[in-house]
């Protein structure tokens, strides 16, 4: 099967639109459309149904997924492993959703490095299920995330937690123009049964990144973990908001409890414990 085809329906999916896929391809609408109708006829069913301005997958459209997804992962781990330096004895997969990786990963790769150089690392930025789904097929050794992934076969491991602070840039401290955070879903449980129901959000983000971005270019209030805000708020750009709750958010990492890369993936556990304890200190 035609990877490039594969490659294509699997940015569709993400994007939702043929003209955003295009865009993020490089190809024309009319290109990205053309290989669609390809991979339809070559498989012989229609992969996507358009629901007013959306694209939709069709129920045989969500049984590819999972197996367009494994294909894809497995060529690139071939093609890492192929090209693997003299220097690099391993490799390693690890992915996280989209908060985590703004919030934890992103400054445990390099220390990753430092501690491993003969590590070769792919990243992966994933929601959640496709994270638990790479995990059982093995095509990714490690995930980290805030939801632990409910599957069996999965080795799943606490790590330090990430603090949520309530800030605002107002300075009577109210939490208006709410900018909503993902930060999973047992996270909105439990701030609803805190303080009750959060306001209405001015906006609906993935990552703290730009939810700080919104905060400090147009004013507003959210949770944001407590080593990306303490500065601003000692800086008096930032504001806590007394009667709010501050949240302590744990973090999970899983692995498949089949993996070859047991030892590996221990230190690599270690390690981002290590890092996070450091960095709460």
């Amino acid at each position: 099967m035609d990877t490039e085809l594969l490659k294509t329906f699997m940015e569709v999916y993400k994007a939702g639109r043929f003209s955003r896929a295009a865009e993020n391809l490089y190809l024309t609408q009319s290109a990205v459309s053309f290989r669609i109708r390809q991979l339809e006829q070559n498989l012989g069913v229609a992969l996507f149904a358009r629901q007013r301005s959306q694209l939709t997958l069709t129920a045989a459209g969500e049984r590819l997924l999972p197996h367009a997804e494994a294909i894809l992962s497995n060529l690139e781990r071939a093609r890492l492993e192929v090209a693997l330096g003299e220097d690099q004895h391993n490799q390693l997969a690890i992915g996280g959703t989209p908060n985590i990786w703004d919030g934890v990963l992103s400054e445990a790769l390099p220390r990753i490095h430092q501690a491993l150089p003969a590590l070769a690392m792919r990243a992966e930025s994933l929601p959640s299920a496709q994270l638990t789904r790479q995990l059982l097929e093995r095509t990714l050794d490690m995930a980290v995330m805030f939801d632990p992934p409910k599957a069996e076969g999965l080795q799943i491991e606490e790590l330090p937690c990430v603090r949520l602070l309530p800030v605002t840039t107002f300075e009577d401290g109210s939490m208006s123009d709410y900018v909503h955070v993902d930060w999973g879903t047992a996270f909105d449980i439990r701030l609803a049964r805190q303080n009750g129901p959060t306001p209405r959000p001015v906006l609906r983000v993935s990552t703290s990144h730009i939810a700080l971005r919104f905060l400090l270019s147009c004013g507003g209030s959210a949770y944001l973990p407590e080593d990306r805000v303490a500065d601003l708020i000692s800086e008096g750009r930032l504001h806590l908001i007394e009667n709010e709750p501050t949240v302590e958010r744990q973090v999970f990492c899983a692995w498949n409890e089949h993996s070859e890369n047991r030892d590996l993936l221990n230190e690599i556990r270690d390690l981002l414990k290590q890092g996070r304890e450091l960095d709460l200190n």
